[in-house]
């Protein structure tokens, strides 16, 4: 699929200025977009989301464990009862999402370290170092219960 055909640069004194038309006939005017990469349907056109996202997936990196879903369930209960104490105060404070996102990736690194090895009914309490695919569990765990 040839994107850059329907793709227009303009060059002016500042910089550069590329626009392309999708196929709603709609421009997508973003001067961060490299249109060098856009050809490329596994990579983001976007240099910065190339620096810090991997375009391949690992499958033996551990997501689903025990120590994911304590944490997420754990932010799940504690986050909403924290801003239901919190609305009764003027003025209210709101804890979002984005605190469980900064604190739990400390706290699944103190669970690794601190966890023991062992199994109950087959489930491993500690299965190595605590991932970025759990992290990310955690983080989907905690948000939906924060805003209702």
């Amino acid at each position: 699929m040839d994107v850059s055909k329907n793709c227009v640069t303009y060059i002016f004194l500042g910089g550069s200025y590329f626009t392309c038309k999708d196929s709603t006939g709609a421009g997508l005017d973003d001067p961060n977009l490299d249109k060098e990469h856009m050809a490329f349907e596994d990579e983001s056109p976007y240099p910065e989301v190339r620096s810090a996202v991997a375009n391949t997936d690992d499958p033996t990196i551990p997501v689903a464990t025990l120590r994911s879903w304590v944490i997420g369930i754990i932010w799940a209960i504690l986050i909403p009862g924290l801003n239901q104490f919190f609305f009764f105060r003027y003025p209210s404070v709101t804890i979002t999402g984005i605190v469980a996102q900064l604190l739990s990736f400390p706290i699944g690194r103190a669970a690794a370290a601190f966890l023991p090895n062992w199994s109950i009914f087959g489930v491993r309490l500690n299965p190595g170092p605590f991932t970025v695919k759990e992290h990310v569990l955690v983080t989907v765990c905690s948000p939906p219960p924060v805003y209702s």
